[in-house]
Order: C-alpha cells, then structure tokens, then sequence
C-alpha cells in the first residue's frame, strides 16, 4: 500500500489528487471522437464567415 493511501486509512484525513499535466476544457472536449469532429467543423464554419452573430 502507498504511503499516502496508508494515511489516508488511517486518519481519514482528505488528500488532494492533481495532475501532473493541467488539461484544458478544450483538450477534455477533444478527446471523444465524435465531439472533436464536431467541433472541428463547427469551427472550420465559424472560420468560412458564412455564420454570423446570432440573438
């Protein structure tokens, strides 16, 4: 058992768990296949100017 999740069992103290590499929402989105097509042709649109400002 790992130092930490020894004290942890056996204070019950909370520990804090972060990643080594900070990930951004963009890079989470992208991760699915089907979300990053989408969002690659949302963008590309976006890009094209054929869309504008909506209300």
């Amino acid at each position: 058992m790992t130092t930490h999740r020894r004290k942890v069992t056996d204070t019950h103290e909370p520990v804090v768990i972060r990643r080594r590499v900070e990930e951004t929402e963009t890079d989470y989105l992208l991760r699915s296949p089907a979300n990053a097509k989408r969002l690659r042709e949302a963008m590309a649109w976006a890009d094209s100017g054929e869309g504008g400002p909506r209300t």
